[in-house]
């Protein structure tokens, strides 16, 4: 049965052991990769860099921008705004689809969301759709982003945000109207 080794009342596999056993191994992971990265927690949503070095040149793996990010700016918002210079949210929600569970895990992590339990990539997706619509509502953000009506990438809803300023219908050239 792989990892789950035991089965429940019933006989059956049991998910929910598999599940834990799964997240802790992401969540293992993530404080590995954020230690790679220069970063770690101090207490709940106090984050330091171990290293400023390490957090300076670390090589940032394309899917791990996103963690990095983010975790730079808990630390210190102008240093994250050098390392990463005219990096958008619009970026970091397109990297969403290559990041891995231990990824994820981390992101989550740093931004003291909920450790993700999902099986499925639509459903990181749909998921992270309604988070990242979320904070366009909470921040009144409607101003610099609207919704259209194709999707552009996999199911999710974050594949319908769009910056504002360009005709996203017809051949996406820059509109004065938006």
């Amino acid at each position: 049965m792989g990892l789950l080794t035991e089965p429940s009342a019933n006989g059956a596999p049991n998910m929910d052991k598999g599940i834990e056993l799964v997240n802790n191994t992401y969540v293992a992971q993530a404080k590995s990769l954020l230690a790679e990265i220069g970063v770690h927690q101090l207490s709940e949503g106090v984050w330091a860099f171990t290293e400023v070095h390490s957090a300076s040149h670390a090589y940032i793996h394309h899917s791990l921008l996103p963690v990095a990010l983010a975790a730079y700016a808990a630390v210190n918002p102008t240093f994250a705004a050098v390392r990463f210079p005219n990096w958008a949210l619009v970026d970091m929600v397109d990297k969403v689809p290559c990041m891995d569970g231990a990824e994820l895990t981390a992101l989550s992590m740093v931004c003291g969301a909920a450790i993700p339990t999902f099986p499925s990539a639509s459903e990181r997706g749909n998921i992270f759709g309604q988070a990242v619509w979320g904070i366009v509502e909470t921040y009144s953000l409607e101003g610099c982003f609207q919704h259209v009506a194709r999707a552009y990438g996999s199911p999710g809803r974050h594949y319908n945000l769009r910056p504002r300023g360009f005709d996203w219908a017809g051949g996406e050239e820059p509109s004065p109207k938006n």
